[in-house]
């Protein structure tokens, strides 16, 4: 239990059309799914699968981790840095399904996307955060927002908060 955590086992949720040529792709992504979850090192305990338009997939983790080393998004400080472990925007879900994204940004996204957030984890707790929140359905603006409310705190940009750092 490395830094206090321990992922243990998972469920997944698989949500995809009932159509027979959708099959072969759900095989796919659920072997990804099996595939990461082994790379973590977290035993997938069973799941549940609905029909539905559009696919989803994704897990639920359970595991154990020690009551001081929670991190929510509700323990901000004044002086703390935003720091994004990984590209947010332009390789959003819904610019690659309007086609509004090239072939190789889509290759990056994906790779992206399939790799652990071990490594960011264990940096942030080298380092020593104060808190942390995911970027997902509300975006950065979103659940920056969260934070600031849930840790009574308000955000300055770089530029205002070091003018002699930005080029004229």
């Amino acid at each position: 239990m490395g830094n206090g955590w321990k992922a243990v086992v998972s469920l997944n949720i698989a949500m995809f059309p009932s159509q027979p040529d959708f099959f072969p792709s759900l095989h796919m992504i659920m072997q990804g799914g099996i595939d990461k979850m082994t790379e973590a090192g977290v035993s997938i305990i069973g799941g549940h699968t609905i029909k539905d338009k559009e696919p989803k997939f994704g897990y639920t983790v359970h595991g154990t981790i020690h009551p001081d080393k929670i991190y929510d998004n509700s323990k901000a400080k004044a002086g703390d840095a935003l720091i994004l472990t990984k590209k947010i925007g332009q390789h959003s879900r819904y610019r690659v399904k309007r086609k509004m994204s090239s072939d190789s940004s889509i290759e990056e996204f994906t790779l992206s996307m399939a790799t652990l957030n071990r490594r960011a984890s264990e940096i942030m707790i080298e380092v020593g955060i104060s808190t942390a929140t995911d970027i997902t359905g509300f975006g950065l603006i979103g659940h920056l927002n969260e934070v600031l409310s849930a840790s009574l705190c308000r955000a300055v940009s770089i530029q205002r908060a070091f003018p002699s750092l930005m080029t004229q």
